[in-house]
């Protein structure tokens, strides 16, 4: 009944199973309680360890091991260790360590379509299971969070239910979910919406240094919109590291108005890599990673593949975050700090205050690339590529700063200062038209030089257009602010390869400082090798001629 108080218990075991270890279906019961004598060994039950169904509420789920016996050998429950349906307002664990469930090796007897999750908390069109609470555990380890029991599942599974918190702000909110078979966290099913994951630690052991991985995604939203994933207050960032698949993944139809924001991605506390595959990675669209914040900020470095991964999708915002850095600050550069493939009109930075990203120390910095479908009409802009955060200090992209292959009718940079890229410092070219990319714009940028545009902080070369079929570029342009300053390259301002043709250079300053009134020179302004063809440098239109002075060697070769 309502206010039943269950503690000091062993419920089932191995070889004495019950069906279900504690079934509830009152209000105000308290499993658990907050000293060791309270607490309730639940194992081996053959589905649920503890199963709260309408209509059930305001329960609490504290201080017990659950799949684990008195000590900590995996006995698990045959299903979830924690079911929640259609069930409102419950607290498993809570903010004070002697609350804190363990909750590992359930889902030792699912079959089918069963679910072996550490939690699951299920609603449904009809009742979604609102306002549900997860905070303290340790989920998927052992009672000292430091080696893996893995639930046969995720960790946490969320399903068609809104409003859950797992983890929180707050002291004593975050819980440890590492070691899981499949994701960490997993929201997915119909309705499912306005859920948080903040403040957790997904996929490191509980000293937030050594690799604990989930098996899959530290974070897996598929197919449902308007989640959190960390937030701006203090505390409510995830450290989502050392899962082996992806950090954050959100993915099928109607995933939109997502956010992931506030988080270090790929990285332990102090600094050393512990990389997911990507970090974050999005193939449904009108999500947002980051904002125009420094709470929003998400710390993302070290993964051997993609920082962030945008593909099939479109209206993506990638803002503010820092992308091949710590949270300290120190470079832990990804391969590719973000690919977009096979994508539109998506975002990676902007023109708000706090808008640009940080994408630095990587291999490639923002690499735009088609493989099957068009990659069109993304913008770039308002981002600092190849430095520090002051623009000021050189910590370059290995290779290309911007790398465009195949990419069309895409811009980077603006008219406006605040649209404008620093693209400096980079190994390779700041920017790299590759592969037939076709009618793209680049303007109103700073290559090769410090964010005040009157100092040197060179590239190899500041924009190379390179390839037959890439044709149809505009670099520069006749508006007000649409001319890029591109000097103190290391070698070549502007270079085109043989068989790019019809490519416009217009309204540029290359070899100059910003003001145009002293020289910070490339080895030579503008190059044109043989068969590059058809190409227009400068114009009879107002505006149209570009200032090309001060080069160690020519203005223009061809």
């Amino acid at each position: 009944g309502n206010g039943t108080v269950i503690e000091g218990n062993f419920i089932g075991g191995s070889g004495l199973a019950n069906r279900l270890g504690v079934s509830i279906f009152a209000s105000g019961v308290l499993v658990g309680g907050s000293t060791l004598v309270s607490r309730n060994i639940i194992i081996g039950n053959t589905r649920f360890g503890v199963a709260m169904t309408e209509p059930a509420s305001n329960n609490f789920v504290q201080n017990n091991y659950i799949g684990l016996d008195n000590f900590a050998n995996p006995v698990g429950n045959g299903e979830s260790g924690v079911s929640v349906f259609r069930s409102s307002n419950n607290t498993i664990g809570g903010l004070s360590s002697n609350v804190r469930n363990v909750i590992s090796s359930n889902g030792q007897l699912i079959l089918g379509g069963l679910d072996g999750s550490g939690i699951s908390v299920l609603g449904d069109l009809v009742a979604q299971s609102p306002g549900n609470k997860i905070q303290g555990n340790y989920i998927g380890t052992d009672p000292n969070g430091t080696f893996a029991q893995p639930n046969v599942s995720h960790g946490v599974r969320i399903f068609g239910a809104i409003n859950t918190t797992i983890g929180g702000g707050a002291a004593g909110a975050a819980n440890l979910i590492s070691g899981n078979t499949l994701d960490g966290v997993n929201i997915t099913g119909a309705g499912a919406m306005t859920n948080a994951v903040r403040g957790n630690t997904i996929g490191l052991d509980i000293t937030r240094v050594n690799d604990l991985g989930n098996n899959r995604d530290g974070v897996a939203i598929s197919g449902v919109a308007d989640n959190v994933v960390g937030g701006t207050a203090a505390g409510e960032g995830n450290w989502i590291a050392g899962n082996n698949q992806f950090g954050v993944q959100i993915s099928g139809a109607g995933a939109s108005n997502n956010t992931v924001a506030g988080n270090m991605i790929g990285f332990n506390f102090v600094g050393a890599a512990r990389p997911q595959s990507d970090g974050v990675r999005i193939t449904s669209s009108n999500n947002t990673v980051g904002g125009t914040t420094a709470g929003a900020r998400n710390y993302i470095a070290g993964h051997p593949q993609f920082g962030i991964a945008v593909a099939f999708s479109s209206g993506n915002q990638i803002l503010g975050n820092h992308i091949g850095l710590t949270n300290t600050g120190a470079s832990l550069g990804n391969s590719n700090g973000v690919f977009i493939q096979d994508a539109t009109n998506n975002s990676v930075g902007g023109t708000a205050a706090g808008a640009g990203n940080v994408i630095s120390k990587n291999n490639f910095g923002v690499r735009l690339i088609i493989v099957g479908s068009p990659t069109t009409n993304n913008l770039i802009q308002g981002n600092m590529i190849g430095t520090d955060p002051t623009g000021m200090i050189a910590m370059g992209n290995g290779s290309q700063g911007v790398l465009m292959q195949g990419a069309d009718n895409n811009t980077v940079g603006g008219t406006t200062a605040a649209a404008r890229n620093i693209i400096s410092g980079n190994a390779g070219p700041g920017v790299s038209l590759q592969s037939s990319s076709k009618n793209n714009i680049v303007q109103g940028n700073y290559i090769g030089t410090k964010a005040d545009g009157l100092s040197s902080l060179q590239n190899q070369t500041g924009i190379n257009i390179d390839s037959s079929g890439s044709t149809g570029n505009m670099i520069g342009g006749t508006a007000t602010g649409a001319g890029n300053v591109i000097s103190g390259n290391l070698q070549t301002g502007i270079q085109l390869s043989a068989l790019t043709n019809n490519n416009r250079i217009e309204g540029n300053i290359v070899g100059l400082n910003a003001n145009g009134n002293a020289p910070i020179p490339n080895s030579n302004g503008i190059v044109l090798f043989d068969r590059a063809n058809t190409n227009t440098i400068g114009g009879s239109a107002a505006n149209a001629g570009n200032v090309i002075s001060g080069n160690v060697n020519s203005g223009i070769v061809l």
